[in-house]
């Protein structure tokens, strides 16, 4: 079997495992978003904080919240920046809720209007995520076809070659 062949195997064998319902990879967005839940959790056990707590107030720190968004904040850069596509802009929202949450403990910022910023910072982080994912898949499907074609080119010169054998052994003088 000859390295077209063999490679024909695989690309089937890697087509029919897609096609008969392989758990698909979680696309980088889940991995940020499972990341950042998990990682939020954890700050919120080792430092007894709950940032959705009822009544914290709107322009102050609670007790434990700054102990908890340092944990949140080390956790973004050391968890998700370096297996993300856009590690710009989460730096970008720890240097935003750093910023933000000293308005809010010099009374100039509310709680709420800080919340709001971080879910609409967020929501841009997921959307670029999505698109360097369906850009990244893009790229795969490409490659794919690029290497079906390689091997289908290789197959046709088999072809040819083998035609060309066959000519030369029945043209040959006996």
């Amino acid at each position: 079997m000859g390295p077209a062949n063999a490679s024909a195997i695989v690309l089937a064998v890697a087509l029919a495992l897609g096609a008969v319902g392989c758990a698909p990879r979680p696309t980088e967005p889940e991995r940020a978003g499972r990341a950042l839940d998990d990682a939020l959790a954890a700050c919120s056990a080792a430092q007894a904080f709950d940032p959705k707590a009822a009544g914290l107030p709107e322009r102050a720190l609670a007790p434990g919240e700054p102990e908890w968004r340092a944990c949140a904040r080390r956790a973004v850069l050391e968890q998700i920046v370096p297996n993300s596509s856009v590690p710009e802009l989460y730096r970008r929202l720890v240097e935003d809720d750093v910023q933000m949450t000293e308005a809010i403990a010099a009374g100039t910022l509310t709680r709420s209007e800080r919340s709001a910023r971080l879910e609409a910072s967020i929501a841009a982080i997921r959307a670029a995520e999505t698109k360097a994912e369906e850009a990244r898949q893009q790229r795969q499907v490409q490659a794919l076809k690029t290497q079906m074609e390689l091997q289908r080119q290789g197959q046709e010169i088999d072809r040819i070659n083998a035609t060309a054998a066959q000519l030369q052994r029945t043209m040959a003088p006996r």
